[in-house]
């Protein structure tokens, strides 16, 4: 999961920087779910939770804040063996 501190999350860390959240196990079939441009953690829960109804946020709301709501088409699946 690829995150942007934009929103502030960590104070410490200047508001442009990126950085993941990476999981890894030992040698099997390489696969894993990616979701970029996270602004908040809560939108993974709601990214695995969505039926994927209803439109793909857009990275800034109707607001102009940055968006964290989730959607099942923000998941990327990647596999190969």
């Amino acid at each position: 999961f690829m995150f942007v501190n934009e929103r502030k999350l960590f104070p410490e860390v200047h508001h442009h920087t990126q950085f993941s959240l990476n999981v890894y196990g030992g040698p099997q079939e390489a696969s894993f779910d990616s979701i970029s441009n996270l602004y908040d953690s809560k939108t993974i829960e709601e990214c695995y939770g969505s039926d994927g109804s209803g439109e793909i946020p857009l990275m800034k709301d109707e607001n102009g804040d940055w968006n964290i709501k989730g959607h099942s088409s923000r998941i990327v699946s990647v596999w190969w063996k």
